[in-house]
């Protein structure tokens, strides 16, 4: 991954300061291709912050950043409010949040735990009479974490996710080092510091974009065809979860659904509604893969599932045991597969 050359002198496209000395907007163009991004939403943008430290009620926040794609310009603009003088973080959520409004869709990481409560509590303290909507927020690390099951992934750190991505950057300084370059800019105004701290928060954004892209394959790890009435029909599984004996899996379809089908087997039940929507329950076994470990599975002999099919298993099991959970972990490539031996039953 290419890293963005950007000096201190051609780093600042735009530089507006607002009431003398104390904030800044600095808007740098990116050169850097769209990507997906624009599936994302109407009109999104990302957004990162930069704190002096990890407790909103008692830090606050001295930069935010905002980067978006400008269809006029055909180029990503980064534009940064950051606050020369620590008394003014009123005006600097004020000014933030008058240039957010105009977004759909605000893209973050960890942004529902940590960047959204911190913005939106600084602004209730100030009786800023605004706040962040929870449905406006697109956190990817909330959806990596519910879809963790998909990847062998050691943690959720960004630099991780990073790395697994193939995206390969220098961390010269850490969120922890701006705050400390933050406190002593605030006394002597080095522009060397401002540039460190402006430069990290460009980083954490710009790679961001890169990020976007595993949606896409989780998307993929979560979807399979079937072919119906020589129409080929891509089903996508949104959610599985575990309701008492029967493990509930749900999604949309892509194609066309004409009909509304209800199904009810001896051990599952299938619905497809015609707004192309799909539900399925199906009734499953507890044990013990180990010791230690718990898993869900089903009996291939219960579901009349052919004995060549290969399934996939970390452990040894008997031959007819299709394993579908373990301690947590969907076996997502099983769940696939009989689902698909059940709907290719009924809909073809």
């Amino acid at each position: 991954m290419q890293r963005a050359n950007i000096t201190v002198q051609n780093r600042r496209s735009i530089v507006s300061s607002i009431l003398g000395d104390k904030m800044k907007t600095i808007e740098t163009k990116i050169d850097k291709e769209l990507s997906s991004v624009d599936t994302m939403g109407k009109n999104p943008c990302f957004l990162d912050i930069e704190t002096t430290g990890l407790s909103r009620y008692k830090s606050f926040i001295y930069l935010i950043g905002i980067l978006y794609y400008d269809n006029t310009k055909e180029s990503w603009i980064l534009k940064q409010f950051f606050m020369d003088n620590p008394q003014e973080e009123k005006l600097l959520l004020k000014n933030v949040m008058d240039y957010i409004s105009k977004f759909d869709v605000i893209i973050n990481y960890n942004g529902d735990s940590f960047d959204i409560p911190f913005i939106n509590y600084r602004l209730e303290i100030y009786g800023l009479d605004t706040s962040i909507p929870k449905e406006k927020s697109l956190d990817l690390y909330s959806i990596i974490r519910k879809n963790s099951y998909l990847f062998e992934l050691p943690n959720l750190k960004l630099k991780t996710i990073e790395n697994f991505l193939g995206i390969n950057r220098e961390d010269i300084f850490s969120g922890r080092d701006c705050i400390n370059f933050y406190n002593q800019y605030i006394v002597n105004k080095d522009p060397i510091l401002e540039e460190r701290i402006l430069r990290h928060n460009h980083d954490d954004l710009y790679y961001l974009i890169d990020i976007i892209v595993i949606l896409d394959m989780i998307k993929d790890k979560k979807s399979f065809n079937i072919l119906c009435d020589k129409e080929e029909l891509r089903f996508h599984i949104d959610d599985v979860k575990t309701i008492k004996d029967f493990l509930s899996i749900s999604g949309s379809i892509d194609g066309n659904v004409s009909n509304k089908i209800i199904y009810y087997g001896d051990n599952y039940k299938i619905l497809i509604s015609p707004d192309r929507l799909f539900e399925l329950s199906l009734e499953i076994k507890r044990g013990l893969i180990t010791p230690e470990k718990k898993c869900l599975f089903i009996n291939r002999k219960d579901y009349l599932i052919e004995d060549s099919m290969i399934w996939k298993s970390d452990y040894k099991t008997p031959k007819d045991i299709i394993l579908l959970d373990v301690d947590g972990k969907y076996y997502i490539e099983n769940i696939k597969k009989v689902i698909f031996h059940l709907l290719n039953e009924i809909i073809i």
